[in-house]
């Protein structure tokens, strides 16, 4: 940690320390028509009822802002006030308006602990330090996050100055303009001749060593090496590239490639703190030529230096410091964020917004207070004539009365009528009823869940009115700037909605911003709440109605497809044979099926047959002729007989039924001759004691012992 860091962490344990939050005196001004002390009410923040804590940070423009803001917060607005004791860091003042002690060290906070009497407000915070931070104090802060209330009127800037004294010289002799970058450079022009020269009149009383200061930041005078390859100006100790000053390491003074060679064209420049922006202006003075002699204050001689020689300095606004040297920035090439990012600062440096924010609960705390804050906005012209009435011996809660008392013009614009209703909130009349008019209006309230905060413009400028959510939209939450949509598979059917109803079983709303829910058609369905889509009815079940739920299964000997509002009957020949079945079967051979619908295949009946599967009707053998039948070979009681069959599925199943035998054409007759029998399927056995000596002839033995032939 460097010694500016140490130096603020000491600071920050005193003001957190053992004997609580440490305040400054609040100033009494004495304006026409203030509110008496014993007349003036504290806040009611979070539960608590305490006066308005004003952070106070600890540079001349912000003690300035604050103290205005603090006479005004008393004795116009009537509130009881604490001026919290000054901070040196914006990030430390938007942690304590979260209610958070910072942490010095590493830029984060400890937001557990209990008992403290936080912050209200704080005005002119820097961007510069905030903007990085600003995600990460979303993420870790969440709904403690203090709000934001816009910006102070006017900017930050640094940059290099020129007080007006050399300024008026050069503009005199030659027309030289020297708040114009390129009046510097050396090839061209001789502009030290306007400032104290030799730089080695300047006494080194004051100064710093350069191995003290970012001369000897290693990463800075790399950047500078590989920007303008100026090896003369570097050199390596320990090996570390550090800026090569004269005097080396204990010396004070850096001077750039355009009056090395001849030091006493040298134009000087004061920087502090322990080098603040040295490196940027190593690398301006390399690349524009310009002919300067760099050294590092502290501040008693950064901050006096100056009034005693001629000479450039680097400052920023606004800031009090050098106002009585009528010093001007010299403009530069402008900004290029991308370079400044990468270190590279030899353009303008960025404007910087100033902000004020308040603690994330004082919005519904007290609404003229937030529409105070958000209209409290100065000029910078305004400003600077304030800070450099403290630069003649006033003090700045004696200049802020004196202008107050000059200015009411100005700041009674800030001070908002009972009918300013900010964002968040809306008008309403002596019975507390929301009104769309401020004619109607007596007064502001926040607004409640399911209305938004609507910008209305009139002769008396910018209020709001709250305003019912349309349908479709909704708002949970009260004091809000808008309505919020309705998620897909919700809806909001009237007006004013806190909340989207989930569509209903049996109903769904594919896109955002219903008003209702859309029934699901015949041939679909859905289960569920809060659904985008309805389901098509699977294959095999179907809906009829809408708003359905659920599918019927179709019945046995009936299918369906996707989607379906009926089911279809299965043809002849098929069958459906469970319910909801997906398609029709096809009856297979020796079945048949004669009617639509049916859930089961009928076997082909004895002396019929089917040889194709999907029969609506068997074929009888022989075309039905008698004595015709279909038979199978079966085993009974130990040997193969001829039995009748159903559910044949060929015409080689067809022949004669037992008892009957087939005739020279082919025919079943009746087997009727003696000695012969006809166990089926056309087969003739000749019994025992005949014999057959040609076809179709039956003969009986001799003796009916000895057939013939043996």
């Amino acid at each position: 940690m460097n010694r500016r860091w140490l130096a603020a962490a000491v600071l920050l344990s005193q003001i957190w320390g053992a004997c609580g939050v440490a305040t400054e005196p609040v100033a009494h001004c004495g304006l026409a028509g203030i509110v008496p002390p014993s007349q003036r009410r504290n806040l009611s923040v979070g539960g608590d009822v305490v006066p308005l804590g004003i952070q106070v940070l600890d540079w001349p423009s912000a003690r300035l802002l604050a103290e205005l803001f603090a006479i005004l917060a008393g004795e116009v607005v009537g509130l009881n006030l604490v001026m919290h004791k000054a901070l040196p860091s914006s990030l430390w003042a938007v942690w304590l308006l979260a209610g958070c002690t910072p942490d010095p060290v590493g830029f984060g906070a400890n937001c557990s602990a209990e008992g403290r009497d936080w912050p209200h407000v704080v005005l002119e915070t820097w961007d510069s330090l905030l903007a990085p931070n600003i995600d990460r104090l979303r993420r870790e802060l969440g709904d403690r996050m203090p709000v934001d209330l816009g910006t102070t009127g006017y900017e930050g800037f640094e940059s290099l100055f020129v007080p007006a004294g050399p300024r008026e010289k050069a503009l005199n002799a030659e027309w030289l303009p020297l708040e114009f970058y390129r009046s510097y450079n050396a090839k061209w022009k001789d502009p030290a001749k306007y400032f104290s020269t030799p730089y080695t009149s300047i006494s080194t009383d004051g100064l710093q060593q350069c191995n003290a200061t970012r001369f000897y930041v290693s990463g800075f005078m790399e950047t500078y090496l590989n920007l303008t390859g100026d090896h003369d100006g570097v050199e390596v100790v320990d090996g570390r590239v550090v800026a090569k000053c004269v005097g080396g390491a204990s010396g004070h003074w850096w001077l750039s490639p355009a009056c090395r060679q001849n030091p006493g064209t040298c134009i000087p420049v004061m920087d502090g703190g322990d080098g603040w922006f040295v490196a940027g202006s190593m690398q301006r003075a390399a690349l524009y030529g310009m002919p300067l002699a760099l050294c590092v204050g502290t501040w008693a001689k950064f901050s006096t230096a100056p009034n005693t020689a001629d000479m450039l300095v680097y400052w920023w606004t606004p800031d009090s410091t050098f106002l009585n040297l009528n010093a001007l920035p010299i403009n530069f090439p402008a900004h290029r964020p991308d370079d400044w990012s990468a270190g590279i600062k030899v353009a303008e440096a960025p404007r910087i917004t100033l902000r004020k924010f308040a603690m994330h609960a004082l919005p519904k705390a007290d609404l003229r207070l937030m529409q105070f804050l958000a209209k409290l906005s100065l000029s910078q012209e305004k400003l600077e004539s304030m800070l450099l009435e403290t630069t003649a011996g006033k003090s700045i809660p004696q200049v802020a009365c004196e202008w107050l008392k000059a200015n009411p013009d100005i700041w009674m614009r800030w001070v908002p009528l009972e009918t300013d209703c900010t964002s968040g909130y809306g008008l309403i009349d002596s019975a507390g009823t929301h009104v769309a008019k401020r004619s109607l209006a007596s007064s502001c309230t926040w607004c409640p869940a399911g209305k938004f905060s609507a910008k209305v413009s009139d002769d008396l400028g910018l209020t709001h009115i709250c305003t019912p959510c349309d349908a479709g939209f909704h708002q949970p939450d009260s004091g809000q700037a808008a309505c919020n949509i309705c998620e897909r598979g919700h809806f909001a059917g009237v007006p004013g909605s806190s909340a989207c109803t989930e569509c209903a079983p049996g109903s769904a709303a594919a896109a955002k911003g219903a008003t209702e829910c859309s029934a699901c058609s015949p041939g679909s369905f859905q289960a569920s709440a809060g659904r985008t889509s309805c389901a098509s009815c699977a294959q095999g079940t179907f809906q009829v109605a809408q708003g359905a739920t659920f599918c019927d299964f179709c019945a046995i000997g009936q299918i369906s497809y996707s989607g379906a509002t009926s089911c279809t009957n299965c043809s002849v020949g098929s069958i459906a044979a469970s319910a909801g079945s997906n398609d029709c079967t096809l009856c297979r051979p020796g079945t048949f099926a004669e009617q639509v619908g049916m859930s089961m295949c009928r076997a082909c009946r004895v002396g019929e047959y089917s040889d194709v599967a999907g029969a609506s009707a068997c074929t009888r053998c022989a075309g039905g002729a008698q004595l015709w039948t279909t038979m199978r070979k079966l085993e009974v009681q130990g040997s193969l007989r001829w039995v009748d069959t159903d559910a044949a599925t060929s015409a080689a199943a067809c022949g004669c039924a037992a008892g009957a035998r087939f005739n020279e054409l082919g025919e079943c007759i009746a087997c009727e001759r003696v000695g012969v029998e006809c166990p089926g399927m056309g087969t003739v056995v000749v019994m025992p004691g005949y014999y057959s000596a040609e076809k179709l002839s039956i003969f009986e033995c001799n003796d009916g012992q000895r057939c013939r032939g043996g």
